[in-house]
């Protein structure tokens, strides 16, 4: 209510709606200055006094994560003084409230709240998004202005021929609102249910049953504010979300060590040396391309690229014992026709015979060295950085991946490829990693941003954000790099894990609780795992932990959303069925208003009356023509004819 230049005594209202947007009698509260708890507790106890014969009530709030904590404290202490001076109020004490955060300000909170407090995962919640006030601010913003300047009498009067307005409007759409709904619901669920049983194939039934004694105690627990300390979140996987290069290797070495081939084991941390090599000269580059001219900076890159060098040197001594003797052999089973200029080497014209042009055409150049171009200026410090990158570009360290197709696909090269794509599945991890780390953090600095004003926090603000965007599109490039690779190294176009990296994928709150957002529950997900498989052949290890805990997070939340998604249809079988009674009980209930004014000689009031039953009969046989006779048949009722 805070528009225009005239700013009077009253600030907003706050008000209890429910979730098919209906504005509770009583409830709404005007403010005075800030959103305090006391007019929200007097708007919350004056606005269930009709519902506190209820057992249990679910209850969304932007903050109801601190809200809650104290509330019956509040109540008992505010109401304890007064509650015989206030007639409308019967009595403080409320039913059993399950504090929700709403979808869209769940983002906003801490960790430890989007679980505890989540729409998603809260048992009973079905798949409201707790933000129906939101929707009613959005109307009623529209006369703020014209309300501010009012008399208090007046404005009261407006805002409750409004709010009765929007009321009246959703009982004549219930019916289409509440089938659409429906619609929905059976179709996601059915959907939902579907890919939780195809998970659950692929898990072994003691972890399932594990897992569904779990699920069962956190339920519990969580609808209980009292139960909060200490409860583990069972709905992300631990903060490793995939394994990294290093862990690959380690599982590599281990896995080969224990095979045929244990001398193979030294050919691991060979191309792994060599892979973070590569990855160092990529940020020495950067480095010296950013060099300014100092006699320190020169004197500290020097001693680092000579360090490279003498690293880079070694590690090339090893790749000629292992990886070029198999090139050899491999160049010399080639049939000589497909000898062309750069043979051996991989060229992007033998990329795009190989159905990799795709991939090519989103990173352009895919491997090798830059080239710096020739040097605009001659001066001392042009120079300087171009004997620089000069030292480091010249000593190359191919790999597997660097060679033609025709000899990465001879057989002495297999155990290279082989080894080279584990560890490049690894760096796609940690460019994963990467990626949503900036993708969650920039969300955070655009919300920080709005949060507030002036030409200096908007200046910092703007800075950051672009220095986020700039990350953002680094680790963008950089997965596209190792995808093309691993396209290169034989992995299927079509991967269950490592797909092409398209612009509308790059969303913040995409995979772990804080990447979830509003929509979420209507998409099937990508990028994660649908098979496992895979996981009960793996050995006891580090490799079977992480594929265990990431395959256990995912049962979790697919667990919830189906049961989100059927507890949404029988809701809305139940509302159906609510709806059509509380239709057939208005209009029975009008009928009788007008057989007593009849009697009692009030001709008017008794046509008054009987319009007034017209309309609840056309809405109760609309209902009784569009609704299903299920919902008659679950409570024992015969259905309508």
């Amino acid at each position: 209510m805070g528009q225009g230049k005239y700013k009077g005594k009253l600030s907003g209202v706050v008000a209890l709606t429910c979730r098919h947007m209906f504005l509770l009698p009583s409830s709404i509260v005007d403010l005075i200055g800030a959103e305090k708890y006391r007019y929200t507790d007097f708007a919350l106890v004056s606005g269930l006094q009709a519902y506190l014969c209820l057992l249990l009530l679910f209850g969304t709030y932007d903050i109801h994560c601190q809200y809650i904590i104290n509330l019956r404290k509040r109540l008992r202490e505010q109401f304890g003084v007064v509650l015989e001076e206030l007639d409308s109020i019967v009595s403080a004490e409320l039913p059993e409230i399950v504090a929700g955060i709403g979808k869209y300000h769940l983002c906003m909170h801490k960790g430890e709240c989007r679980y505890k407090h989540s729409l998603h995962f809260l048992p009973g919640s079905c798949m409201t998004d707790g933000e129906t006030l939101e929707r009613i601010w959005a109307v009623t913003n529209a006369i703020a202005r014209r309300t501010k300047e009012m008399s208090a009498g007046h404005r009261i009067d407006v805002l409750n021929d409004h709010y009765s307005d929007l009321n009246v409007r959703r009982v004549h759409g219930m019916v289409d609102a509440l089938m659409d709904k429906l619609k929905t619901a059976d179709e996601m669920a059915t959907v939902a249910s579907d890919y939780l049983a195809n998970v659950e194939s692929t898990v072994e039934d003691v972890k399932l049953c594990e897992w569904r004694a779990a699920e069962m105690d956190w339920k519990a627990k969580v609808v209980d504010i009292r139960q909060h300390k200490g409860l583990e979140n069972p709905y992300e996987p631990s903060r490793n979300v995939a394994l990294t290069s290093e862990e690959i290797a380690q599982q590599l070495e281990m896995e080969i060590a224990q095979g045929d081939q244990p001398e193979q084991a030294g050919d691991v941390g060979m191309v792994q040396n060599a892979l973070t090599l590569l990855a160092q000269r990529k940020k020495l580059r950067k480095q010296v391309m950013a060099y300014d001219g100092s006699e320190k900076a020169r004197s500290r890159l020097a001693t680092q690229v000579s360090d490279f060098r003498d690293k880079a040197l070694a590690c090339r001594e090893k790749c000629e014992g292992r990886i070029d003797l198999a090139v050899k052999t491999a160049v010399s089973r080639v049939d000589p026709s497909q000898q062309r200029d750069s043979f051996p080497m991989r060229d992007p014209a033998d990329d795009c015979a190989n159905g990799l042009r795709e991939s090519l055409n989103a990173i352009g150049e895919p491997n090798g060295v830059q080239s710096t171009g020739k040097a605009k200026k001659t001066s001392k410090k042009d120079k300087t950085i171009a004997d620089m990158l000069r030292n480091l570009d010249e000593l190359q360290i191919p790999l597997p991946s660097d060679y033609h197709s025709a000899v990465r696909a001879q057989s002495c090269m297999a155990d290279f490829v082989k080894i080279e794509r584990a560890l490049r599945e690894g760096e796609a991890n940690d460019a994963l990693d990467v990626l949503r780390l900036h993708l969650t953090t920039y969300l955070s600095l655009e919300v920080r941003k709005t949060q507030g004003e002036g030409v200096v926090h908007n200046t910092i603000g703007d800075r950051r954000l672009q220095e986020k965007r700039v990350a953002i599109e680094a680790a963008k490039q950089r997965y596209r790099e190792v995808y093309h690779l691993l396209r290169v190294l034989g992995m299927p176009k079509k991967h269950c894990r490592y797909k092409p990296l398209r612009d509308e994928d790059c969303k913040p709150f995409t995979l772990l609780m804080g990447e979830q957002k509003l929509g979420d529950s209507y998409k099937l997900p990508t990028w994660i795992w649908g098979d496992f498989s895979f996981a009960q052949k793996l050995a006891k290890g580090q490799m079977k932990n992480f594929v265990s805990d990431a395959a256990r997070a995912h049962w979790f939340r697919h667990s919830a959303l189906k049961t989100r998604w059927e507890e949404e249809v029988n809701v809305r079988l139940e509302e159906m069925w609510r709806t059509a009674t509380f239709f057939a009980v208005q209009e029975a209930q009008w009928l009788e208003y007008a057989k007593d004014w009849e009697r009692a000689g009030s001709s008017g009031t008794c046509v008054t009356a009987r319009r007034r039953a017209y309309r609840w009969t056309r809405l109760r046989r609309y209902a009784e023509e569009m609704f299903p006779p299920s919902i008659y048949k679950a409570f024992g009722m015969p259905v309508q004819d």
